[in-house]
């Protein structure tokens, strides 16, 4: 019964069609892909790391189930030929700029460039530009695409996307708790961490002063004690991005009403 289903629902499919209406947020795979074929251990990391743009293609294909019929409705053979010459060229760009900076020597520039015009984390400069101009070009391929609409259905992936390279870049030029508004939320978050190492039968203290900025979490047990300066970017503001954009994908599509999904997304 079940295949027979199956066999109906792939009968009904226009493959041809559907081929060229989703080869835009497929060719996102492309320069990623070169990424972890060229640096995989970068991908070992969140932080400063790319792992998550793994989490930025898991976000982008629930969208595209989420939207299946809307996307696959799209005629995209009918746009203009110099439309999609220029929908061509945006998607091209991130595969060259991965191309430039792994193999052309850019790496090196984009690090001397970023030392004149006063980055902090001069090596992680190049990173943190990588996530924006992803973000900026999968946009605009999107929005050339798909017009508005497309931005609608693949709005919470390329946000995600969008946000983890503004905070690299933040940290870039603000580092430590340089940057106030995100640093405020560090006494609440390092003061539950503290308190569930109590539970576990650590001693901790907190100290409020500042060492380069970022107040003192001390933790004692029965090998010694160490002490951790704690910055916004080890304070869980980074998994609150993720968690906000994830929760934002499935109540985006749920039919409740709206003052029930910001309660459930509060809870």
């Amino acid at each position: 019964m079940m295949l027979t289903r199956m066999r109906f629902f792939l009968t009904q499919i226009n493959i041809k069609a559907c081929a060229k209406n989703l080869v835009i947020p497929f060719s996102f795979i492309t320069p990623i892909l070169m990424l972890f074929v060229l640096d995989p251990n970068s991908f070992n990391y969140t932080w400063k790391g790319r792992t998550l743009y793994l989490f930025f293609l898991w976000l982008l294909f629930l969208e595209l189930i989420l939207d299946w019929e809307k996307l696959t409705q799209k005629n995209l053979a009918s746009l203009k030929k110099s439309r999609i010459v220029v929908i061509g060229i945006m998607a091209s760009i991130p595969i060259v700029y991965v191309t430039g900076v792994n193999l052309l020597g850019l790496n090196s520039m984009l690090i001397e460039l970023g030392k004149q015009i006063g980055t902090y984390w001069h090596y992680d400069w190049p990173l943190s530009l990588e996530y924006l101009i992803f973000t900026l070009f999968f946009t605009a391929t999107i929005w050339l695409a798909y017009e508005v609409d497309g931005l609608k259905q693949f709005s919470i992936s390329l946000c995600l996307l969008g946000a983890i390279g503004t905070i690299y870049m933040i940290d870039t030029f603000y580092p430590y708790g340089a940057f106030t508004p995100f640093q405020t939320f560090v006494p609440f978050t390092a003061s539950s961490a503290a308190q569930v190492l109590n539970w576990m039968g650590y001693k901790t203290s907190f100290l409020p002063y500042q060492v380069q900025g970022t107040p003192i979490l001390y933790v004692s047990g029965s090998s010694g004690s160490v002490g951790f300066g704690i910055g916004w970017p080890c304070a869980g503001v980074q998994s609150l991005f993720i968690y906000t954009c994830v929760i934002l994908l499935f109540l985006k599509k749920s039919a409740i009403p709206l003052i029930q999904k910001v309660i459930y997304f509060i809870i």
